[in-house]
């Protein structure tokens, strides 16, 4: 719940080289405050309590919550993959908090519960709350259950398995309670952890494995080991060296055989011609048995470097169950139980498609992963709106949508709820429906 909804206005400014969130109210004095949860807060270090310092200006009182250190949650859990755990340890530190308020009498009514006003320092990951002390009514479960869905749809979470499923499964229950809930991510948690740890033993055993293998096969010590290519290389090179002194051999043997008609001197050319045939024969033998060499590799590694390596398969993209991918004039093929048939619809004005609302929170919106409906319109929010089932009522509400929900064509307020009736109009984006009960 944004604290807008309370009647505060906020602000962000820097002072005295800190950081400060500002609410400010019209007609905020020190009578209006719940005065012993003032001191609570500002004589005690609770944790994941933002800190707080209480400024009265000519009889005017403005709240000043320190948030050196912070950023915003949604904004880092965007901009940073998260792994499932670390995800589940953030809703577990949620939960710490509103739990932890009774020990220092303080009302978990007065939490704020909005996407840009919940903070974590990022070196301690520990999550902070803004508290405001005056009377405050809202139902913070719900508040609570609105805020981690979004936080779902925001969040880089690195998971390619039912997590996401998992999680709004845990949220939807009409009987939540925060310490089922808790145990609940406590269990997941455990589930998650053991799963890693047992792919990590099994690529720790094959490692092993291969390296067992390795030693086994010889029992050699590899630095007293020349390999066949070494040997071979070592042999191409004294051959190549060879074949050198042989072409200067003849070189000189060719320039001797010249220096006869200049000199004519037969004994030394003589000698020339000897070393010139010398060097031909050695020039020969040489190629010989480079060419033999180069005849007697291996196929497998002549091959090599022609080889290539064959592309991995690759994994299939994860695929939001059914339940999550509905679309509009979508459906299945499993049989409608009679009993559904009491649940109530959208209904597309020209009426060609309809949506039923068959979950006590139904969410509406463009993200497939998190929303029972999906609408394929980029004026649609991710998470757009959601429709609530309170007792036999149903109320919707928007969800901080860019473009807004509009019921009977009155654009709603962002986080209230608003009670359906029979044939109200509901407009989401260009799409215009009828809501519709049995």
């Amino acid at each position: 719940m944004s604290a807008s909804m309370f009647g505060f206005s906020n602000d962000y400014l820097s002072d005295g080289g800190k950081n400060y969130l500002v609410l400010d109210k019209e007609g905020l004095s020190k009578t209006k405050l719940v005065w012993f949860q003032v001191e609570m807060l500002t004589n005690n270090k609770i944790k994941g309590i933002v800190k707080l310092d209480v400024r009265e200006k000519d009889s005017k009182v403005k709240l000043y919550y320190n948030l050196s250190g912070l950023v915003i949650l949604s904004n880092f859990l965007k901009r940073n993959k998260i792994g499932k755990s670390d995800f589940i340890s953030i809703l577990d530190m949620l939960i710490s908090v509103i739990l932890n308020n009774n020990n220092y009498f303080l009302n978990d009514q007065s939490l704020v519960l909005d996407e840009k006003m919940v903070f974590i320092d990022p070196k301690s990951r520990e999550v902070y709350l803004i508290y405001i002390p005056v009377e405050i009514h809202q139902d913070i479960i719900q508040s609570l259950k609105a805020f981690i869905i979004k936080l779902i749809v925001s969040a880089n979470i690195e998971t390619r398995d039912d997590f996401i499923q998992q999680m709004l499964n845990l949220i939807k229950v009409e009987d939540f309670n925060l310490s089922d809930f808790r145990n609940q991510l406590k269990a997941v948690r455990d589930e998650v952890n053991t799963s890693a740890q047992s792919v990590r033993d099994e690529v720790n055993t094959s490692a092993q494995s291969v390296s067992k293998k390795g030693s086994s096969e010889g029992n050699v010590d590899p630095s007293r080991t020349i390999t066949v290519t070494e040997g071979r290389n070592i042999r191409t090179l004294f051959l190549g060296g060879a074949a050198i002194i042989s072409i200067l051999a003849a070189a000189i043997s060719y320039w001797g055989v010249n220096l006869k008609f200049l000199m004519n001197q037969s004994g030394v050319t003589t000698r020339m011609l000897t070393y010139g045939a010398a060097a031909a024969a050695c020039i020969g033998v040489t190629f010989r048995i480079l060419h033999k060499e180069s005849n007697d590799v291996p196929a497998a590694e002549k091959t090599a470097s022609n080889k290539t390596e064959p592309e991995p398969t690759k994994s299939p993209e994860f695929t939001a169950s059914n339940e999550l991918t509905r679309t509009p004039g979508g459906g299945t093929d499993d049989t409608v139980l009679l009993s559904e048939l009491n649940f109530p619809e959208l209904m597309t004005v020209n009426g060609q498609d309809s949506v039923l609302i068959d979950k006590p929170i139904f969410i509406i919106g463009r993200n497939r992963e998190v929303c029972d409906y999906v609408i394929e319109d980029r004026g649609v929010g991710r998470a757009h709106a959601q429709i609530r089932k309170v007792d036999s009522f149903y109320f919707i509400e928007d969800m901080d949508s860019k473009n807004g929900t509009f019921l009977n064509d009155e654009k709603i307020s962002s986080n209230q709820q608003y009670k359906l009736n029979r044939n109200d109009k509901v407009t989401i984006a260009n799409v215009e429906y009828l809501f519709t009960s049995k």
